[in-house]
């Protein structure tokens, strides 16, 4: 039974950190609810458990919500006046939080020792240890801490200051393999009393491993970065749907807000609307691109099956297999562009959840977006016929063989004729 401390940190932009204290102080219900357990809200300063509390009462998360909102807002602030005076009075970009956030992950271990080998209070206790040490080597403060219980795996979930003296972001300042694995192992450093084992690093170079691979484990590999690919799609066409779904909520709860005017609630609408369109359409084009992605698998799976089978007949293929392997490195080199233009995309998204971003540059960045499908599109029409006229060539070669072989056949005949005829 697997035993690991897993330790990862990340970070959000604005409004999501709204969105996340909604949900780790469970005044929006996480949609991952496993049971109806309470989660515990853990004391800064002494690491003790200070309040149980869960998504049914609604009087305690209002105000825990208030609490950190209102602490976050006071941050934020201090975040503007900081990037401010660095940078030619410019605030924050919606884009950045001005809270980063943690977790620490457990194995299924955890599920039988926990109250076993330890107790709760000795967990958390390690937990809040390993988190200030975390902290203090970022440069940074612990801002929030709560134990969770109600999803499948009980889990620590953290949120810790996100910006230094310059106002620029902790979490990209840490953000490199060096410091990521070093997390790993003060995580064990701590936990290890308990029992836990630090996860395998997956490093191989530390571990003095040298990960040589056949021509088709190299290409097994692609198609798992496409199988990837094709997740992180699907993901972020889920995040779209969560944020209709969002908007959706946001429009009920204007139409039930008496404090508004009509006209008010009508020009909310409309921006509501808008956003809404804007999203739809976005969603389509990642299912254009999720598409696009699938056909390359299929050729790519279709293409790999017919060289692996003729190059161990005929090595002269060789060379025009690299070829065709560099084509489609340069068509996965495109890829690599296109995800980093999703990624432009999901910020867009979070500027029109704020009613901020014109249509325009919206509209501008959906046109690159078809330009780049359009221009892969014709990169694997071109490979397909170059795929062709190799086989052509192959079958060529075949006819040749065969040939040469039925004359090799004749001259043996011949001689034996012959050798028969001087006997006699």
């Amino acid at each position: 039974m697997n035993n690991f401390i897993n330790i990862r940190m990340t970070s959000h932009n604005n409004l999501k950190i709204f969105n996340n204290i909604k949900h780790n102080t469970r005044y929006k219900k996480s949609l991952s609810e496993y049971s109806k357990m309470k989660n515990e809200l853990i004391c800064i300063e002494r690491g003790i458990s200070i309040q149980e509390f869960s998504s049914r009462d609604k009087d305690v998360t209002k105000v825990l919500y208030q609490n950190f909102a209102q602490e976050y807002k006071k941050d934020r602030k201090k975040h503007h006046i900081l990037h401010k005076a660095k940078r030619s009075n410019r605030k924050v970009k919606e884009s950045f939080g001005t809270w980063g956030e943690m977790v620490f992950t457990f194995s299924e271990a955890i599920d039988n020792d926990l109250n076993k080998k330890y107790s709760k209070e000795e967990l958390i206790k390690v937990a809040h240890n390993c988190a200030l040490e975390l902290c203090k080597e970022m440069g940074t403060q612990l801002k929030m801490m709560n134990l969770d219980f109600d999803e499948q795996r009980l889990h620590f979930q953290m949120f810790f200051k996100n910006f230094d003296d310059a106002g620029a972001s902790i979490y990209y300042k840490h953000k490199n393999t060096q410091f990521l694995e070093h997390m790993q192992d003060v995580g064990f450093k701590h936990f290890k009393v308990l029992g836990m084992n630090r996860g395998i690093s997956k490093n191989k170079e530390l571990q003095g491993v040298v990960d040589y691979k056949t021509t088709k484990q190299f290409h097994q590999k692609e198609l798992i970065a496409i199988n990837n690919e094709i997740s992180l799609k699907k993901q972020e066409i889920q995040s779209i749907d969560t944020n209709i779904k969002e908007l959706k909520s946001l429009r009920n709860s204007i139409s039930n807000d008496n404090n508004l005017a009509k006209n008010e609630k009508k020009k909310v609408y409309v921006e509501i609307t808008k956003t809404q369109k804007q999203l739809r359409s976005l969603r389509k084009d990642f299912q254009i691109e999720k598409k696009v992605i699938l056909d390359e698998k299929e050729k790519l799976n279709t293409l790999f099956k017919k060289y692996h089978s003729k190059l161990s007949n005929n090595e002269t293929l060789k060379e025009s297999i690299l070829k065709e392997f560099s084509s489609y490195i340069m068509i996965k080199a495109s890829n690599e562009r296109l995800k980093s233009k999703n990624k432009e995309l999901e910020n867009q998204i979070q500027h029109l959840q704020k009613l901020t971003k014109s249509k325009l540059d919206f509209q501008n960045l959906l046109l690159q977006e078809q330009e780049k499908t359009e221009y892969l599109t014709s990169k694997i029409i071109i490979l397909e016929d170059e795929i062709a006229g190799k086989s052509k060539i192959i079958n060529k070669l075949d006819d040749e063989n065969n040939e040469l072989r039925s004359k090799l056949q004749n001259i043996n005949d011949k001689e034996k004729e012959d050798s028969f005829s001087n006997n006699r």
